[in-house]
């Protein structure tokens, strides 16, 4: 019995045993599970408290889209109102960067679907955007039908990212764009500046011309809108709106008419006579608006506004004529005989001439070396036999060179201007430096001087490189926009104003923000000066070289001039440059074609046409 008992025990105690162990990993087992369920709570609590504002986030950005909306860009008006550069209604290819596909196999197989139905490879713009981690839209303006942008709109349905929109187009109308420019797109290199100023990656903006000139007012404002899209980045409905506001209009001192009547008349001229090149200016005496600047050849910049116009681009930028090289403002030559009345004017404020005053003008100017009196320089007139004795009103009418060579460089006892005078004056008429045309790519032109002679030729300054200044020849260079601007100070009394296009500044709402008044200097000249040489440019009209305006229905004067090209021996630029009417002149119109002959027998006749038909319809 004991050992039953015994036994009993035994077993009791390995009862009691399994039953404390059993206790233990209950404990234990019950520690593990909240330690998982605290760990799993904490999780939660992080997951959907602490960041539960990023998910949210994350979320919504995979259904949200903020949609830049480009503002329709201001209009360009001349002075009658006529639009020169508008917006019309257009289609356009639209990328997403953020809604792409990021397998790039996929996004390469899209940009082949785009290229061959319309010819655009899209690839190295969206794939530069990708890389500098833009999610701005990207806008190709495309040229196709309501018809087309339909078809394409359903066939490209399940393209991520990419979609057709209604758009905008900027068109320009013919025969001014050397002045109005065109837009296109940002460059990686114009990016920097123009990201910190809050601009699109995709926009365009002003390249040349007045686009570029007047950016900042003709861009407006871009505004945004939230988008509801789906999982291919098509949009599905718009949640907030913020509208852009439109850029401001531009009013010009141009007359559209006068401008394509210019460039008809000069481009009859340079086709007559198998010529290329070819320029005129026209401004208004009383401001120094201007009414028509022309340069020819020309170019379409409508054409720059096509993506699918690759070919055309191509051959405007590679003509070698080149047609988007403003002769007008920027190109440089020897003025020929129309620097005569800056000379003239001069010579009279310097007191080495006065209206009374007569030269005797031979065939030539005969001028011994210095060094070897056996050796004669011949500086010849324009006629072998010469003029005889000559004032400055018949030196202005006939162009006689000989006249003009004396009051410059001097002869035989008679003192000249000499070139550090010649060089002030022609400086006072504003040579050698930009005019302040509001139009980019102004060329300075050229005054020079013996130190610039020195330094840039490696020769001292000999009396013939006076005499050459003094008719236009040698190193002086201007544009035809300075000699206009001379013409226009000889004209009104003195006024040397600053050329200008822009009138005026109006809002989309046609509030008035801005009109320009004229702005320039009084030149060192006196009115009696100045009345003396306009009184010699009316006789080039009425018995010299300028007689071909003699048969016109308006009273004028002028100055016709002939200047060597150096770089064709063989020809030369042909000039002109007046005003009109003679009593109270209203505008000064200013020709040159390149390397066409005398200024008489080519720039004197565009200049005739034009003035006839500003007479007839002013």
């Amino acid at each position: 019995m004991t050992n039953q008992i015994i036994d009993d025990f035994i077993t009791h105690d390995d009862v009691w045993q399994k039953k404390e162990q059993n206790h233990h990993l209950l404990i234990v087992l019950t520690v593990i599970f909240l330690i998982i369920f605290g760990l799993l709570v904490f999780r939660a609590w992080k997951l959907q408290i602490n960041m539960g504002g990023y998910f949210k986030d994350l979320a919504s950005g995979n259904r949200l889209r903020r949609v830049f909306i480009l503002p329709a860009r201001g209009l360009i008006e001349d002075k009658n109102g006529k639009a020169l550069a508008y917006n019309e209604p257009a289609y356009a290819l639209v990328i997403s960067p953020i809604d792409l596909s990021k397998d790039s196999k996929e996004r390469l197989s899209s940009y082949d679907v785009i290229k061959q139905a319309l010819n655009i490879d899209i690839k190295n713009d969206i794939e530069q955007a990708l890389s500098q981690g833009s999610e701005d839209e990207i806008n190709f303006t495309i040229d196709i039908s309501q018809k087309e942008a339909l078809i394409l709109a359903e066939k490209w349905s399940n393209l991520k990212g990419i979609s057709i929109q209604d758009s905008s187009r900027r068109k320009y109308v013919n025969d001014v764009s050397e002045i109005l420019g065109y837009i296109g797109k940002i460059q990686a290199e114009e990016w920097p500046d123009l990201k910190s100023k809050n601009y699109l990656l995709y926009e365009l903006i002003g390249k040349s011309g007045l686009e570029t000139e007047y950016q900042d007012y003709l861009r407006g404002q871009p505004g945004a809108k939230e988008v509801e899209v789906d999982a291919l980045g098509k949009a599905k409905r718009v949640l907030a709106n913020n509208e852009p506001v439109a850029g401001d209009n531009l009013k010009l001192t141009l007359d559209y008419n006068l401008q394509k009547k210019a460039k008809e008349i000069l481009q009859t001229k340079l086709v007559e006579n198998n010529l290329t090149k070819g320029s005129l200016v026209a401004l208004d005496p009383k401001t120094g608006g201007i009414l028509a600047l022309v340069s020819l050849p020309d170019f379409d910049n409508n054409v720059f506004m096509n993506p699918l116009a690759q070919e055309e681009v191509a051959d405007i930028l590679s003509n070698p004529n080149q047609p988007m090289f403003n002769r007008a403002i920027a190109g440089a030559y020897p003025s020929g005989s129309t620097i005569k009345p800056v000379m003239a004017a001069a010579a009279l404020q310097d007191g080495v001439v006065n209206a009374n005053t007569t030269l005797w003008c031979g065939g030539s100017l005969d001028v011994p070396n210095q060094y070897d009196p056996s050796i004669v320089y011949h500086y010849n007139e324009n006629v072998s036999a010469g003029y005889g004795y000559t004032d400055v009103y018949k030196a202005l009418a006939k162009s006689v060179n000989v006249f003009f060579y004396q009051i410059g460089g001097g002869y035989q006892g008679f003192k000249g201007l000499g070139v550090k005078a010649i060089d002030d004056y022609m400086k006072i008429f504003g040579l050698g430096t930009k005019t302040g045309l509001d139009l980019p790519g102004e060329s300075d032109g050229l005054v020079p001087t013996p130190d610039w002679k020195q330094q840039n030729q490696n020769e001292p300054w000999y009396l013939g490189d006076t005499y050459n200044l003094s008719i236009g020849q040698g190193n002086l260079l201007v544009t035809p926009l300075q000699v206009a601007r001379y013409t226009m100070a000889i004209a009104n009394g003195g006024m040397l104003y600053t050329p200008y296009l822009l009138a005026g500044i109006v809002d989309p709402n046609g509030k008035i923000i801005k009109n320009f008044t004229p702005t320039g200097s009084k030149i060192t000249i006196s009115a009696e000066n100045l009345q003396i040489v306009r009184d010699g440019m009316r006789q080039c009209v009425t018995d010299g070289s300028c007689n071909q305006l003699q048969s016109l229905n308006i009273s004028s004067a002028g100055k016709t001039g002939t200047a060597e090209d150096p770089a064709h021996s063989e020809s030369t630029h042909a000039w002109y440059t007046g005003f009109a009417p003679y009593e109270d002149p209203q505008i000064v119109v200013t020709v040159m074609l390149e390397n066409a002959g005398q200024g008489y027998d080519f720039a004197e006749p565009v200049a005739k046409d034009l003035l006839a038909y500003w007479q007839n319809n002013r």
